[in-house]
Parts: C-alpha cells; structure tokens; sequence
C-alpha cells in the first residue's frame, strides 16, 4: 500500500507541470468571453463539445478535464474521483454564459442556467 501511495505521489508530481486547468485560470474567465479568450486563459483544449437547443436558443458547451494544479499534500490526497472532475463552459451566441462543474449548474442562483443543468447533463451522458 505505501509502494501504491508513493508511486501516486511521484506520478502527480511528474504530471503536475504539465498544462493543468486550475483554481486560479478558472477564476480569470468572465461572461462574455469568447472561446478564443478562454482557451488562451485556460491553455487546454475541450475533451468534449456539444451544441444544443433550449427555448429557442442555441447554446455550446465545451467540457475540459480538470486536475489539481498544485502538489500540495491535499491535492495529492484526493480521490480519483475527484481528479477525474469535469470542466464546462456554456457558451450562448459564441459568448460565455456561464462555466463551471456540472453540480455548480443546477446550483446555479441564475434560474436559466438551473434549468439548463439536466438538459447539460442528459446531453453529457450521450457522449
């Protein structure tokens, strides 16, 4: 088990100064962005796009592997699950309206991106 748990360390040590979407480029987007604009503060391309339709609007949405970006005792600590997590930005007319985790989308205060969450995720689940 402590061969599993320093090799994991080593491993995310290694992989840690590769182009990782973090905390701190996430914070720097900003309604309106356009996709340009965002891939040149988030540095990785989307695993995964999709377009759909909603009330006669036509949005896009790009999802992005997310992984710590820092080898901090904590960072290393968390589960799989927790570094295999999922980045997505919701693009209407081309301009952001809105990114997030999946969860952070039916949490939404905004009641049109609330009710956009399981159209995002229905469509997430087909890919």
């Amino acid at each position: 088990m402590i061969i599993k748990i320093a090799t994991f360390i080593v491993l995310s040590t290694l992989f840690s100064c590769q182009s990782n979407l973090t905390f701190k480029k996430m914070s720097k987007l900003d309604k309106g962005m356009t996709r340009e604009e965002v891939m040149s503060i988030v540095g990785i391309r989307p695993e995964k796009e999709f377009r759909f339709q909603s009330k006669g609007k036509s949005y896009d949405v790009t999802i992005t592997p997310w992984k710590p970006g820092s080898t901090s005792a904590l960072a290393l600590l968390q589960t799989t699950a927790y570094l295999k997590t999922q980045f997505y930005v919701l693009y209407l007319n081309g301009k952001v309206r809105y990114w997030g985790m999946l969860n952070d989308f039916s949490k939404s205060e905004d009641s049109e991106i609330n009710d956009l969450a399981n159209e995002i995720h229905a469509k997430t689940e087909q890919l």
